[in-house]
């Protein structure tokens, strides 16, 4: 290889490295709104004990047939930038904080096939405990999350392995909503969902805070990390060393 062909290698190198790097963003999305839905379909909003605005999974009360269990469902609007072609999540996390309740309820943490727009998710019965996640076609991105034992009023965030999960499922929820033909990222606001539903029969429940706590814990937070997929780098970076062999 010439010098030339030298120089123009090392120059591809360095401009995809620093077009990675400068392309890559990241977006801490505070939950749009939660709630807790129970399996008569009640949408029972965030406030559980007064002020102290809290979800939860597992029973919620009642007895015999009038027993009510509940899933605590997160939205999160999508910024706009995570449709721009050639980006894709390559990395992603999800966090709450416990509020209290009985620390045995084993919980599995899901990602909802269903999106919204506008603010128009659905069907509250769409989402209540008794609906099975395989006829909903959720997918399970954390099974025991979070885990069972230990301090009820830690922070709880998702492993290396349901993170990976949940940028899967969050770019395959993206791709559904560009290939809607009413599809308009800057006329429109869509909105993912996150579900966690209780994996065991046992009469407790586990309470989190909510988007609306006014106890000063931290909001569920979805986390989504951005990349310009390698295509589309290797094509910038293809393009600027055309340009300089075409100056020289």
């Amino acid at each position: 290889m010439n010098r030339m062909g030298t120089m123009l290698v090392v120059a591809a190198a360095v401009v995809m490295s620093l077009t990675w790097s400068a392309g890559a963003e990241v977006f801490n999305l505070v939950a749009t709104d939660d709630y807790r839905i129970t399996n008569f379909g009640d949408v029972l909003g965030s406030n559980w004990n007064g002020g102290n605005q809290e979800v939860a999974v597992g029973r919620l009360g009642g007895s015999g047939a009038n027993t009510q269990y509940g899933v605590s469902l997160f939205a999160f609007d999508l910024p706009q930038e995570v449709f721009a072609a050639g980006v894709t999540v390559s990395t992603a996390n999800f966090g709450l904080n416990g509020r209290g309740g009985d620390n045995r309820t084993l919980i599995d943490l899901y990602g909802m096939a269903r999106y919204g727009v506008n603010d128009d998710g659905g069907l509250a019965a769409d989402y209540f405990r008794g609906n099975d996640e395989i006829d909903l076609n959720n997918t399970l991105l954390g099974a025991n999350f979070p885990e069972t034992g230990g301090n009820i009023f830690s922070y709880y965030d998702t492993d290396d392995l349901a993170d990976d999960a949940i940028a899967a499922w969050a770019n395959a929820q993206i791709a559904a909503i560009k290939a809607d033909a009413s599809f308009d990222p800057v006329a429109n606001t869509y909105t993912i969902f996150l579900r966690m539903s209780q994996n065991n029969s046992m009469n407790v429940r586990r309470e989190f805070a909510s988007r609306d706590d006014t106890d000063s814990y931290p909001p569920p937070l979805l986390t989504l990390e951005t990349i310009p997929e390698p295509a589309s780098l290797a094509l910038l970076g293809v393009g600027g060393l055309l340009i300089a062999r075409r100056r020289r």
